[in-house]
C-alpha cells in the first residue's frame, strides 16, 4: 500500500486507499485507461495526487484542475497564481481559447512553467530559469 501523508486531515482515507487499490490492480491488468480514470477521480474529488515511483500519495491544492509542484512559493504568489489557473480554466470551458492563451502567457511572464498534460504549475528556482534562458552571444551592440 502507499503511504499516507502525515497530516491526512478533512481527507475521506478509506476512500482514497480503496481508490489507489483499485488503481493499483487496474495497473497490475495492464488496463491503463482505468488506471488514469481512477487518478483522475483522486485528483479531481481528492485532490489528491500519486507519486507512482516512491509510492506515495499526497493532498494538493488544487487552482482550476492544476496543482504545485517543484520549489514552494509564497502565499501572496501562490494566490495570484492560482487565480489565474482558475480564470483560464473558465476560459477555456467557455472555448474563450484568445483569454486563455493570453493568461498563459502572462502566467509564462512570471516565471510560472505550465504543465497542460499532468496539470501542474512550478516556479523553477532562478539558476533552472537562468539555464532555460536563451545564451546572450558575446557581439557587438
Amino acid at each position: 500500500a502507499m503511504a499516507a501523508p502525515p497530516s491526512g486531515a478533512g481527507v475521506d482515507t478509506a476512500a482514497v486507499e480503496a481508490l489507489l487499490e483499485a488503481r493499483g490492480k487496474a495497473k497490475q491488468a495492464k488496463d491503463y485507461a482505468r488506471a488514469d480514470e481512477l487518478a483522475e477521480t483522486l485528483r479531481t474529488t481528492y485532490s489528491v495526487v500519486t507519486d507512482d515511483k516512491r509510492r506515495t500519495w499526497r493532498v494538493v491544492v488544487m487552482y482550476g484542475g492544476h496543482y504545485r509542484v517543484g520549489p514552494s512559493v509564497d502565499p501572496f504568489t501562490t494566490k495570484q497564481v492560482g487565480d489565474m489557473l482558475i480564470k483560464r480554466t473558465e476560459h477555456q470551458a467557455l472555448r474563450e481559447y484568445v483569454e486563455a492563451d493570453a493568461l498563459h502567457a502572462a502566467l509564462t511572464n512570471m516565471g510560472v512553467v505550465l504543465d497542460t498534460r499532468a496539470k501542474t504549475w512550478k516556479i523553477p528556482k532562478a539558476r533552472e530559469r537562468d539555464r532555460r534562458a536563451p545564451t546572450r552571444s558575446w557581439g557587438r551592440y
